[in-house]
């Protein structure tokens, strides 16, 4: 008997630091995006005029750099919140827990080349004269908008591995108590959404006309099935 206890609370001191990490992760890259996608990325790209992106990037390149920065954050914590995941819903269900980690680290390496993009970027705004020598004389411009935009279309390609990891996600979560229900719903949906908004935008050119309103309909679930998640990873997960 003293041997189960002691082993059951070797696995919750293992699990819990796990979900307090994965936890503090997700809510940490929350705030980061949000600030760096709000205050920084979505004030420098101006669709379609080379112009005034660039501009805009010659003339706040601290932001630009605090930007990266911004991003590399989130993708250490992308890392974490996967291996947390994955320690806390192993003794649930070792192979789709390994599976959904998987995805999330996929996204991550995604997410790492998207920002490769945005380096370059950097080093075309520091020395226009070496990159545009190197790529037949094109405007540095016009060079800085196509690599924002392939920034852009590296994430959204990795965001649809991002929702197959939150499908995984949303079914490990399951449980009889409501909270877990909703989670798991949200989750879900969240996980649909996401998959089906980045498809679009990958696949469909004209996605653009209607793409505020397809990803209104889920952001809802978006935010809430992940920032729910953390809250109770933060307060009880691993503690059962």
């Amino acid at each position: 008997m003293n041997a189960v206890l002691a082993a059951h609370e070797t696995k919750q001191t293992t699990v819990r630091p796990a979900a307090i990490a994965a936890g503090a992760a997700i809510l940490l890259m929350a705030v980061v995006a949000g600030a760096v996608m709000g205050l920084v990325f979505e004030k420098m790209l101006v669709a379609d005029d080379p112009a005034a992106t660039w501009h805009n990037l010659r003339n706040a390149t601290t932001t630009f750099r605090f930007g990266i920065l911004g991003w590399t954050v989130i993708l250490v914590c992308d890392v974490v919140a996967a291996w947390g995941l994955h320690v806390v819903y192993r003794r649930k269900n070792q192979a789709l827990s390994l599976l959904t980690a998987w995805f999330r680290l996929i996204y991550s390496a995604l997410l790492g080349g998207a920002i490769a993009c945005l380096l370059l970027v950097l080093g075309l705004v520091e020395r226009p004269e070496t990159f545009v020598g190197l790529l037949d004389s094109a405007p540095a411009a016009d060079l800085a908008l196509w690599l924002l935009n392939g920034f852009y279309r590296i994430w959204s390609l990795g965001l649809l591995v991002f929702g197959l990891h939150l499908l995984g996600l949303g079914v490990l979560v399951s449980e009889r108590h409501w909270l877990h229900k909703t989670l798991s719903v949200l989750l879900l949906i969240a996980g649909v959404g996401y998959l089906l908004t980045n498809a679009a935008n990958l696949l469909l050119a004209d996605y653009a006309t209607y793409k505020a309103v397809a990803e209104g309909i889920f952001m809802g679930p978006m935010i809430l099935g992940e920032t729910g998640l953390a809250v109770w990873l933060l307060l009880k997960g691993g503690r059962a």
